[in-house]
């Protein structure tokens, strides 16, 4: 199964039709049979009532041969292959009282077809999980048809099924394999990792695991922590609200997280931290809102994190319309303002350390010394480009905060994703490519970021990429500056994002143009959420024909193995298209990267 990517604007299917001259009928001539088994008296023999409900899951996945399940007296129950003697299948009424049939109905394309289901016994059916008497549609594809069946009074016991297609040139194929291309639902539903977040020492690792709630029609969000050696489970956040924004201490002790507030008719988050050692979690703060970029102090004390407030936003009216200022007063969050918050995890006292009613703070990082901090000021204003973006650094100790930078041509993005030099002494973080340009050119996409850096002793805008790779910042820009002082971030590689690295460590005291090399994915085509720490990468990468799997990689020795599948049993029995690269020039001279799709078996004769 393969979960749609983002990166995906097009995928070619080339799908092989036949066309059959007549509408043949199939009958069912092999079974996956469980049973018979004993079953408790409900209602009467002969009473068609009598066949209970929940005795076997219909959310179940697909069964195969050897696959069992245990029953409610302590039996276990195998799956086992049946042969239906010209069409009949036969059952001992002596081994028990219920038994269930499945078999795979694999229809050629989209047609109606008239199922039916007859036997000596007393039959329910149910097609892909649902109730079906007489004709159903089937869309192209694998479907599951399952009987449940009860001996008749008599005491004779047998099933036999047909599949009549009603659309011209339609057929259908039985079979007891489960292996199937999966459906679009399928794929939606598969689980996959959000978020990755690797504590300091490159030991454990935070992951965000996003299930599907099939009752209630909802995504669960699940918070994990592995080891990043095996992969192996080591805690799991037993909460009944989803987790967001997993933040490590630098000892790796404790992990912070934001949960949808508790309160009743409250809006905001709250805010969680989560001992490993004894394995408890308490709740910091309740209701904080708009709570993010949680980070902990050097020593583990203090949590701090970014909230918005709301002043008062009345407008201006007159005669009851609203008179507008500025371009930002068309939108309900114009005047929030984002401040930047600490609170000492023991003690709960919280203050405010950053952000005023004329301004907003963004993207704050500790330095690595915990000294200071690093963010942005937005700055709205009533002309084009209609926001100011400012760099100031915060000294924790006297809560002075002194102006780094003016970015005068920022687009609305950014900058972000701030990342401190080893020795702190210099930071770097995207920003839009306008500020590489000469006058009032307008030469650029408003999305385009580049990488840059200013050191604090001498604040001077240092362009680091100088738009020598394209679309810098993908996933999300954020660079990270390892101890050796390479610089690694996500960047999107031709239709791919990728991670790419500084050929050379880049020195706070010597700022300069670098030349980035993308690091080789351990597998896959794209790398989705990823992080770092020290010199290993703890990436998800999948494809369109690879479901997304979670690899760790050494970026000294270029080492990888994967540490986990979060979709290994959704995709087990998955048939998956084959992939081909499809990359070429078009009228303009643009290579175009891309590749199409061919469903399994694909006969290109038949195209």
């Amino acid at each position: 199964m393969v979960r749609p990517l983002a990166l995906l604007s097009l995928v070619l299917f080339v799908v092989a039709v036949g066309i059959s001259p007549a509408v043949a009928q199939t009958a069912v001539s092999d079974w996956l049979v469980l049973g018979p088994m004993a079953a408790p008296a409900v209602g009467g023999a002969s009473d068609p009532g009598g066949l209970p409900d929940g005795f076997l899951s219909l959310d179940a996945d697909w069964p195969e041969a050897g696959d069992g399940i245990d029953w409610f007296n302590g039996q276990s129950v195998v799956w086992a292959e049946r042969s239906a003697a010209d069409g009949v299948l036969a059952l001992d009424r002596s081994r028990g009282a219920v038994a269930y049939a499945v078999a795979y109905l694999h229809a050629d394309r989209w047609q109606k077809a008239e199922i039916e289901v007859s036997g000596d016994g007393e039959e329910r059916v149910w097609l892909d999980g649902r109730p079906v008497s007489g004709e159903a549609v089937l869309e192209q594809g694998a479907h599951w048809l399952l009987v449940q069946t009860r001996p008749s009074d008599d005491g004779a016991w047998s099933l036999e099924a047909t599949v009549q297609p009603s659309t011209a040139g339609a057929s259908v194929a039985a079979t007891t394999e489960p292996a199937r291309p999966p459906a679009l639902l399928e794929l939606e539903a598969l689980p996959g990792v959000t978020a990755i977040r690797a504590d300091p020492s490159g030991r454990l690792g935070a992951f965000l695991i996003r299930t599907v709630d099939s009752q209630n029609d909802r995504w669960v969000t699940e918070l994990e922590v592995r080891d990043l050696t095996t992969g192996n489970p080591v805690r799991q956040m037993g909460l009944n609200t989803p987790a967001m924004s997993p933040a490590w201490s630098r000892d790796g002790s404790r992990l912070a997280f934001l949960t949808p507030t508790d309160q009743q008719g409250g809006t905001g988050l709250d805010v969680w931290v989560w001992d490993l050692d004894n394995g408890e979690a308490d709740k910091v703060l309740r209701g904080e809102p708009g709570a993010s970029a949680l980070q902990f102090s050097a020593d583990g004390s203090w949590l701090y994190f970014t909230g918005t407030v709301q002043p008062d936003s009345a407008k201006n009216t007159i005669a009851g319309a609203a008179r507008l200022k500025d371009v930002w007063e068309r939108w309900s969050f114009w005047k929030s303002k984002t401040q930047l918050y600490g609170v000492h995890v023991d003690q709960g006292t919280r203050v405010t350390l950053a952000g005023g009613a004329e301004y907003s703070v963004s993207a704050p990082v500790l330095s690595p010394d915990g000294r200071f901090f690093v963010y942005g000021r937005e700055v709205r204003i009533t002309e084009r480009p209609f926001i100011r973006v400012e760099l100031w650094r915060l000294n924790l100790a006297s809560l002075e905060s002194t102006k780094l930078l003016d970015l005068e041509r920022e687009a609305f993005a950014a900058p972000q994703g701030y990342a401190w030099s080893p020795d702190g002494g210099a930071v770097a973080f995207c920003a839009s490519s306008a500020n590489l340009l000469d006058g009032d050119e307008q030469t650029f996409n408003v999305f385009e970021t580049e990488l840059y850096a200013v050191s604090v002793a001498r604040p001077e805008l240092v362009s680091l990429t100088d738009r020598s790779i394209p679309s810098v910042g993908a996933l999300g820009c954020s660079p990270y500056w390892n101890a050796e002082g390479y610089l690694h971030l996500g960047v999107q590689n031709g239709s791919r994002p990728m991670l790419a690295r500084s050929t050379e460590p880049v020195s706070s005291g010597s700022l300069a143009g670098v030349s980035m090399e993308i690091v080789p994915l351990p597998a896959g085509e794209a790398m989705g959420p990823f992080d770092l720490a020290r010199d290993v990468l703890i990436a998800s990468v999948e494809s369109p024909v690879m479901p997304q799997q979670v690899y760790r990689k050494d970026l000294s020795s270029g080492a990888s193995r994967m540490l986990f599948d979060p979709a290994v049993e959704e995709t087990a029995q998955a048939r998956l298209p084959d992939m081909h690269d499809w990359t070429f020039t078009d009228s303009d001279g643009y290579e175009i990267d891309g590749w199409y799709l061919t469903p399994p078996d694909f006969d290109p004769a038949r195209a």
